[in-house]
């Protein structure tokens, strides 16, 4: 199963690096249309996920840290990260896909984007990144490492490709966010606006991350992990 690991690893891999941040999007593109490309590789996406997911499910793991101090660690990463992957996926954004039209909307930095313009990224990163904390073994570096690793990819892919589409619209956006989170606060181009993030965005991570953790032994098989 292992080899099956790594051949999904590496098709995720290649299918975002060559196809949706590559040579081949513009000519797909070109052949078949905006919608039906971003359909098609949402269903090949998902496609790839689920080999992926399956191959890693039948991999028995050799190395989990459970020392308490560090599960509580990631578990508090993954809430943040919860709440990023939610606020990614319901914020108006100029860097996400099909909106980057509204670069030029004068009130488009808000709530999460400030933080930073790849909420939803960050979350699958840290998400990715925490359970490798604890998972040390080569099929969780597969699995967690390819997942992350899009993750990461994709900002870099995304900013070059509205810069090359946007120009000067999104320079002036990119100036005032950050690619990574709170550095564009830290550094004094943003403020915090703790109240645009909005309420039911807390909530509904607060809910999603406690149902995951709860669900977590039953889905993996592992009765004593928390992550």
């Amino acid at each position: 199963m292992m080899a099956w690991l790594v051949g999904w690893a590496a098709a995720w891999i290649l299918i975002h690096r060559l196809i949706s941040g590559g040579p081949f999007r513009s000519g797909l593109v070109a052949r078949i249309g905006e919608r039906p490309y971003r359909m098609s590789f949402a269903a090949l996406s998902i496609v790839c996920l689920a080999g992926l997911g399956h191959a890693y499910a039948n991999v028995k793991p050799t190395s989990i840290a459970t020392a308490p101090w560090l599960v509580g660690i990631v578990a508090v990463i993954q809430l943040f990260a919860t709440l990023l992957t939610i606020a990614g996926l319901s914020t108006r954004n100029p860097a996400t896909a099909g909106m980057a039209n509204l670069v030029d909307e004068p009130d488009i930095v808000r709530g999460m984007v400030r933080v930073t313009r790849h909420p939803f990224l960050w979350g699958i990163l840290l998400w990715s990144a925490s359970h490798l904390l604890v998972r040390h073994d080569s099929a969780a570096l597969l699995f967690f490492g390819s997942i992350g690793a899009v993750a990461a990819m994709g900002m870099w892919s995304i900013d070059r490709k509205r810069r090359l589409a946007l120009g000067a619209a999104w320079l002036d956006f990119s100036r005032r966010t950050s690619l990574v989170p709170f550095w564009a606060i830290a550094a004094g181009r943003q403020t915090f606006a703790f109240g645009e993030i909005g309420l039911w965005r807390m909530v509904a991570a607060f809910v999603i991350w406690f149902a995951l953790l709860w669900l977590h032994p039953f889905l993996s098989g592992l009765h004593r992990s928390l992550v």
